[in-house]
């Protein structure tokens, strides 16, 4: 949603103008997907019966042209069993970076 709403302000688009069929849509194709995360579901506890010593945090960074993000798991050392803990994502700036400069703010979303 955040990269249309991009997309809408680069056009220069006022309130009541109409936007393009391929933005409107995108914009259709993501209220459709929308409607998956009804059955979407996460465990909110995070491995209660072991011992902290034995849990690694693992943190991946990544970018392209449009987006950039982070996103962190946990680990259990004997049965390698690894959980979702959070993630942060972000718009690319308007002003275009260079891709490595995007993967080190994907470092620096207060994530890693």
């Amino acid at each position: 949603v955040k990269c249309l709403l991009e997309q809408l302000w680069e056009l220069g688009l006022d309130f009541d103008d109409a936007v393009l069929q391929r933005v409107r849509q995108n914009w259709l194709e993501w209220c459709a997907e929308v409607e998956t995360l009804k059955s979407f579901s996460l465990k909110r506890t995070l491995f209660s019966n072991y011992d902290v010593n034995e849990i690694e945090i693992h943190v991946f960074a990544d970018s392209s042209t449009k987006a950039y993000g982070a996103v962190a798991y946990i680990r259990h050392k004997r049965t390698f069993e690894v959980q979702f803990v959070l993630s942060k994502t972000r718009v690319a700036p308007v002003k275009k970076l260079t891709l490595p400069r995007l993967e080190f703010l994907g470092h620096l979303s207060r994530l890693a």
